[in-house]
């Protein structure tokens, strides 16, 4: 991170994690993905830096977001609650699930 911009380093967009254990926080991430955006980042007019880590910031929620609702379908999934039917399509019986408001009633 030395000699990164300041804007870049601390703009959310980074794929890092950071898992506090006991005391101490541990950050897990990827390198290599890490290095590809800054040299995008770097690579753009500085007039673009904030439009494009605006579209990097929406990209990275809609993942997270994907990501939490496919923990609140396993979470649904191992409470024991059958949600697709035998023979049916799983990924639309995912999407009606969603529909229904993603489990809102089951994880109670």
């Amino acid at each position: 991170m030395k000699g990164w911009s300041v804007e870049f380093t601390y703009s959310n967009i980074l794929p890092w994690e950071h898992i506090q254990r006991n005391r101490h926080t541990v950050t897990i991430g990827s390198p290599m993905i890490t290095e590809q955006l800054r040299e995008e980042y770097e690579s753009l007019h500085p007039d673009d830096h904030i439009s494009w880590t605006n579209r990097k910031r929406a990209e990275h929620r809609a993942r997270a977001d994907h990501g939490a609702l496919c923990q609140r379908w396993h979470s649904v999934r191992i409470k024991g609650i059958q949600l697709t039917k035998e023979g049916s399509d799983p990924c639309s019986t995912r999407r009606d699930w969603v529909a229904r408001g993603g489990g809102e009633n089951y994880l109670a």
